[in-house]
């Protein structure tokens, strides 16, 4: 997504230094306004605040998005395995509300005819004092944002320019050069108001079993990545776990864009580390064939204890990677 962030008060911190329930006190206090995001590899989160409250959150993994609670809860597992970067980042509370809007109401009107629907006339329906309005003009890949905040114009952005304009030119400049549809979110901000996430609930209870997955499915990468620099082609690689886990009847991976992701079928902690166990015995079976024996054993070994250095700081996630030792898989 392409959010106007505003200014920075935290950027590219890792969670291990930046503790997200101490930091999330802290914007309760200040009454803070803005976005909290979070990074890994593959995924961005963005936590959307007004006046110290968590209005909703998004979850952006290629194609695949999260909504709400479920893209807090994936990046708190993140956060806990280690692999999360945090960013703060504060804008003026009448940009914040009018920028969350599409993601907690439907819209009035979607995807009409610029030509059928005059720009000037929608805006000027927008000018009613206690609503907060978003229009939203596309054609392709290109798109113009206009806000509107108790009845005030305040601001315009789009993808080619994610940042707030004031002048709103960009946006006039995108209107006439591409025409395209009209869209318009709005809501009451009494409404407005009453949304809100549970986030510090949300933050003390992580759910373990989706930590499990994380932790399983973030090793698997570490390992293909590993392999793949030590004569194993990636896509080889990647092919080779992927047949593997097609034979499984459970199997607790499946590929997205190359990247191992954990299925939801698997709700059992001890099922979990079952199954992985199996795939991770079943493709070094496979290995041997071409390595043999010691070289997969040797770089097994070399693997998992790289790893375990990486995560010797999150105490829950060496307890996990032990169900997965050269020992307990037979290398």
């Amino acid at each position: 997504m392409h959010y106007p962030k505003g200014e920075a008060v935290h950027e590219k911190v890792p969670s291990q230094l930046l503790k997200i329930d101490e930091l999330m006190s802290w914007m309760e206090d200040k009454g803070f306004n803005g976005v909290l995001t979070g990074e890994t590899r593959s995924q961005l989160t963005e936590i959307f605040i007004t006046n110290g409250s968590v209005r909703n959150a998004i979850l952006t993994h290629g194609n695949e998005q999260l909504v709400g609670k479920e893209a807090i809860e994936a990046m708190m597992v993140d956060s806990a395995t280690g692999n999360l970067i945090l960013s703060l980042f504060s804008l003026k509370p009448e940009i914040c509300k009018p920028l969350l809007i599409p993601l907690i109401a439907k819209p009035h009107l979607s995807h009409m005819s610029s030509q059928v629907i005059h720009l000037v006339k929608l805006m000027e329906s927008c000018l009613v004092s206690g609503v907060i309005s978003h229009i939203v003009l596309e054609n392709n890949d290109l798109e113009g944002h206009i806000l509107f905040n108790d009845g005030v114009l305040v601001g315009s952005y789009t993808n080619r320019q994610p940042k707030i304009d004031s002048e709103f030119k960009d946006f006039y400049s995108l209107y006439h050069d591409i025409g395209g549809t009209l869209s318009v979110t709005q809501i009451k901000n009494e409404e407005f108001e009453k949304i809100e996430l549970p986030l510090l609930e949300i933050i003390t209870k992580p759910s373990e079993t989706e930590f499990v997955k994380k932790i399983l499915v973030s090793f698997l990468n570490f390992t293909r990545d590993a392999y793949g620099r030590n004569g194993l082609p990636p896509q080889e690689t990647m092919d080779l776990f992927k047949r593997i886990a097609g034979t499984i009847a459970e199997s607790p991976v499946v590929i997205v864009d190359n990247e191992f992701l954990p299925t939801s079928t698997l709700l059992k902690k001890e099922q979990i580390i079952s199954e992985f166990s199996n795939l991770l015995r079943q493709v070094h079976t496979a290995l041997k064939d071409m390595w043999g024996p010691k070289v997969v054993s040797s770089r097994y070994r070399r693997i998992y204890e790289n790893y375990l250095k990486e995560k010797k700081d999150v105490k829950p996630a060496t307890e996990i990677l032990d169900s997965i030792s050269p020992e307990k898989l037979g290398l």
